[in-house]
Formats: C-alpha cells, structure tokens, sequence
C-alpha cells in the first residue's frame, strides 16, 4: 500500500468522529435514547470507524500497544456487536462510547498523527 494510506485512514477515522459529533450535539442521554434515527445514524458511523481502524490496525501491528487509550479492541467489538447483532445493541452503551470512547480515540489519534 501506498505510504499515504495511514493518513488517508486517519482522515476517514477524523471524518467519521466529526460526524457523530454533529450528530449529537446538544443531545443528553434523554434525547440519544428518544431519537432512533440518531442512534441508528452513530451506529452506522461506528461501523465504519471501526472498519478504518482494523485496517489501520493491519498497517500498524503494534498500535495497540502504543495507543492503549484508544480502546481499539472495544471499537471492533462494538462494531462486530451492531454488524452481526444489532438487535442486542444497547443504546446506552453506545452513548458511553460516544461521550467517553472518542474523546480517547481522539486523543489518540492526534499522538498518532504527529509519530507519522
């Protein structure tokens, strides 16, 4: 692959955050668990989050290791969990990964970035 896939999966992983930033803001708990189409609009997102970071985790084999906060596994769960079961999905636990996960990933994200 190209050097500059790490960046443009880091793009996609930026882009995907901001939308379920714009997605929620404004929002408590209260509003996520009364709009369907909200939670269904974050769980697509997360789908494909979570898609941009098994990859960029291919191309990094040691990431985890060295951004341990990012809670990459937990994403991937996440994911696997809204893919293959969604009727399980609660929504309260994708909210906490809304407001305390990408908040994490972000941090992230951001030492990655400046390491490239």
């Amino acid at each position: 692959m190209p050097a500059g896939r790490d960046e443009l999966l880091l793009a996609r992983l930026r882009e995907d955050i901001a939308a379920i930033r714009a997605y929620t803001k404004g929002l408590d708990l209260a509003g996520f668990l009364a709009d369907v189409k909200t939670q269904d609009a974050v769980c697509m997102r997360i789908v494909a989050l979570s898609e941009s970071a098994a990859k960029l985790r291919q191309r990094i084999p040691d990431l985890e290791e060295r951004y341990p906060e990012a809670g990459w596994r937990r994403l991937i769960g996440l994911r696997n969990l809204i893919a293959h079961a969604y009727a399980d999905v609660l929504p309260e636990q994708v909210w906490e990964d809304v407001t305390t996960g990408l908040p994490a990933l972000e941090a992230a994200l951001l030492r990655l970035e400046a390491d490239l």
